[in-house]
């Protein structure tokens, strides 16, 4: 949700978006924006400022050269990898998929990791960025806490959370509030938060950071 909410926010401040799909395990982003058979040579056109391309085994060995040909022509690409493995051992032991993926890590330009305040998150959180801090990468690191609850409770959980994130000297550090009626009614119809609650407090944070980022580069 976070990539292609973003995608869609960049491209409605006139930003050119390649979207590229590798959670190559579990993608998703075609049924969310209402297309089929996307996995092809060449990425499709979705409108006019953003295009969409799903990762598999078949096409994973040239993304080199497309990401290259889109680089001259494309303001953004955002990949959306899914689950990030907690350590070096479990993205190695993937093969294919963890060569394509250190590619990744090596090659970005920023590294967005999403997080809620839940214990198990922040368990996985923790080993993800000792990892992190422990490797020379040449990517920069932002770090979102999702689910924000308002209140007492949710400074506690933003206070633990920079705990954790603050020692792999993240970038940056964003917050995203609770708003689960908004995140549930565009998943449950696979659709996106313009559509579906373009006035939701989500849709809001996401599109304040699409023009923050936009307006540095």
């Amino acid at each position: 949700m976070a990539a292609i909410n973003m995608a869609i926010e960049l491209t409605l401040l006139g930003k050119k978006v390649l979207l590229v799909d590798a959670n190559i395990g579990q993608p998703g982003l075609a049924i969310n924006l209402g297309e089929r058979n996307i996995n092809q040579d060449l990425p499709r056109n979705i409108n006019s400022n953003l295009d969409l391309y799903e990762i598999t085994r078949a096409n994973a060995e040239t993304i080199d050269q497309l990401i290259s040909d889109y680089i001259i022509t494309t303001d953004y690409i955002i990949f959306d990898l899914g689950r990030l493995e907690e350590s070096q051992q479990e993205i190695s032991e993937k093969r294919w998929e963890g060569i394509f993926t250190n590619w990744l890590l090596e090659n970005m330009d920023e590294l967005w990791i999403v997080a809620s305040p839940t214990k198990v998150s922040c368990a996985s959180l923790m080993r993800i960025s000792q990892n992190l801090a422990a490797q020379s990468r040449n990517s920069r690191t932002v770090f979102i806490l999702k689910h924000r609850q308002k209140g007492r409770r949710g400074d506690s959980d933003e206070e633990r959370f920079l705990s954790i994130v603050t020692p792999s000297k993240p970038r940056a550090v964003r917050v995203l509030s609770s708003d689960v009626r908004a995140a549930e009614l565009a998943q449950s119809d696979r659709s996106i938060l313009m559509e579906k609650n373009p006035r939701s407090s989500l849709r809001r944070e996401i599109m304040a950071i699409a023009k923050e980022i936009s307006e540095t580069r």
